[in-house]
């Protein structure tokens, strides 16, 4: 089975903003000035072969398979759930000129071809594909086939009401009747949907009872547009120094959330681990030259301290999460995705190439080095509140612009220590004060003894400068 991607790209061609390329070939098949006209021009070669299509917000919005069936007959397998281009089924169907059973409109396929006359064919569509390039699809039950299997589900559900009534009409015959026309491949299913459910009315009839409806007034709801949708891309480098400090916070919060919720040991392609991984360097790269900036402002260093080691975090925790493999394809299929909180399917690549902030879709690379879409009107709030880890002790960096301020706050261990009063036993001496009374005053013993001390020794030292006067002066002699 052949490859072939339905691009958009009116920047570098506004002319013909369409193009069918195949992954591994340097140059387009052809180019269109429409989707329709692209994808039916190629359809009526009527090749097998696997189409991814975007959306004129280069966004992937679809894929469809073509192939032969056992009648030789050309089947087609559309799916844009999976995709988060927001493409309506019904209408894209209606688009490609295939019908709901799988098969294409020839009628309308006819008219769209003849209205394909302004584009230009570069390649021959025989020798354009690679010879070696056989993508191998697992073929998924069809539209046709879910709907026989709903309808048989549908008369099983049948058999059992009928077997259930004890009285009655009996309906067997028309239970036998509404298996056959299932059987039948010409019978018109949507007839055979409405006679299954004109039966089941009738199996589950019985009396109504009808209850009257208390009618309660409501109070009028009135809705109020939020303005706060995105208007632009914006480069972050092209903000103020302390507006791309705010931003980085905020992505450096949303990476958080990401590798937190990404499975483990998931595989992609090594081209798509490489654009993720691009995205967080180029975050990283701008909070670097941030660092530069701000040498001298130790404050602003360390909210970019938290938002870089937040960042390289995020980093280490996908690197042991996701493997890019070389033997994976590079494709939309292969690529990984993420669930956003609003239930939106989006690759991890895309999502992490820019920030929703304050009305701007916020990217870290020039406009035109931006490989994805715009965001044009979804919501990008003014206001955030992000607390992040930091690589000090003991501390988180809170970051708020709805305050119009970044704070810090520190939390100090506090340590208890705890007093402990033990009782000692320590020996006293103890002294008997003997009073004596002299002159009406009572004067302690030990009082008494050290004056006493003093006399004796102002009279010794008398007695010896007395004898050395005398030795000096040779009354006494040795």
């Amino acid at each position: 089975m052949k490859r072939l991607n339905c691009l958009y790209n009116a920047k570098k061609n506004k002319e013909y903003p369409w193009a069918l390329k195949h992954p591994k070939v340097e140059n387009a098949l052809a180019l269109f000035k429409s989707r329709k006209d692209a994808m039916n021009w190629f359809l009526a070669y009527q090749l097998d072969c696997a189409v991814w299509f975007q959306t004129d917000k280069r966004i992937v919005g679809g894929l469809l398979i073509g192939y032969k069936n056992s009648d030789d007959k050309m089947e087609y397998e559309l799916n844009v759930d999976k995709f988060d281009g927001k493409l309506d089924y019904e209408e894209t169907l209606k688009e490609l000129n295939i019908t709901k059973d799988g098969f294409r409109d020839e009628d309308g396929a006819k008219v769209a071809v003849e209205e394909v006359v302004d584009f230009k064919q570069l390649h021959d569509v025989e020798t354009y594909f690679p010879l070696d390039d056989d993508y191998k699809y697992e073929r998924k039950a069809s539209a046709k086939d879910l709907e026989i299997e709903k309808l048989r589900a549908q008369i099983s559900e049948l058999s059992i009401l009928l077997s259930q009534r004890t009285s009655g009409t009996d309906y067997s015959q028309e239970l036998i009747y509404l298996t056959k026309q299932l059987e039948d491949s010409n019978s018109d299913k949507e007839t055979l949907l409405r006679q299954i459910a004109e039966l089941k009315e009738k199996l589950q009839h019985q009396e109504t009872v009808v209850v009257e409806e208390k009618v309660v007034e409501v109070e009028p709801t009135v809705v109020v547009e939020c303005d706060d949708k995105i208007k632009e891309y914006v480069y972050i480098r092209n903000l103020s120094a302390c507006k791309q400090i705010k931003i980085l916070a905020v992505y450096a919060k949303k990476l958080e959330k990401l590798s937190s919720k990404l499975a483990s040991d998931l595989q992609t392609s090594v081209a798509d681990l490489q654009a993720v991984d691009k995205n967080l360097r180029d975050a990283l790269s701008v909070a670097q030259d941030l660092e530069v900036e701000y040498k001298d402002n130790d404050e602003k260093l360390r909210f970019l301290a938290a938002i870089m080691f937040s960042l390289k975090k995020s980093l280490r925790t996908l690197s042991e999460k996701v493997v890019g493999k070389a033997e994976i394809e590079d494709s939309a299929e292969n690529a990984l995705y993420f669930e956003t909180c609003d239930k939106e399917n989006v690759k991890v690549a895309q999502y992490t190439s820019f920030v929703a902030y304050d009305q701007m879709h916020v990217g870290f690379v020039p406009e035109n080095d931006y490989l994805y879409a715009v965001y044009i009107g979804e919501p990008a709030a003014r206001k955030h509140f992000v607390v992040l880890d930091s690589p000090f002790d003991a501390e988180q960096v809170v970051v708020s612009n709805e305050v119009r301020e970044i704070e810090v706050i520190r939390e100090v261990p506090v340590e208890i220590i705890k007093e402990v009063i033990k009782e000692v036993e320590v020996p006293v001496e103890v002294i008997k004060e003997v009073q004596v009374t002299s002159d009406d005053k009572q004067v302690s013993a030990p009082a008494r003894f050290s004056w006493l001390a003093l006399f004796l020794l102002a009279v010794a030292y008398g007695i010896l400068i007395a004898l050395v006067v005398l030795f000096a002066t040779g009354v006494i002699s040795a």
